[in-house]
């Protein structure tokens, strides 16, 4: 039999191929632009920012909750520099809305 080459092209073994390239990762943000949202969310309301009304229950508000963080989680939107931001405030706003007595002040 004929001597076989192990880098032919019919075989893997031994053959080490280019690795693909891994996406570019975004550039890391100014100083200034981590934890600020664009100046429209910055002005809503808790309720306006989970898409409520005053008379929501909190079924309501658990429900818009649960609704704005998967939207917004940060592991799921890697390329928009708000999402943390966007994230936390959805629990700030839950939390408030949640409890009775956050809710009354």
């Amino acid at each position: 039999g004929a001597p076989t080459d192990e880098s032919a092209e019919g075989s893997s073994k031994g053959v080490k191929r280019p690795r693909e390239e891994e996406p570019q990762q975004e550039p890391e943000k100014p100083v200034e632009q981590i934890g600020t949202l664009p100046e429209k969310e910055q002005n809503m309301t808790h309720y306006e920012y989970l898409g409520l009304t005053p008379e929501a229950t909190k079924a309501d508000v658990k429900k818009a909750y649960y609704r704005h963080s998967k939207n917004f989680h940060p592991d799921k939107n890697r390329l928009d520099p708000y999402a943390n931001v966007r994230f936390h405030r959805g629990q700030k706003a839950y939390e408030t809305l949640y409890d009775d007595n956050k809710r009354k002040q």
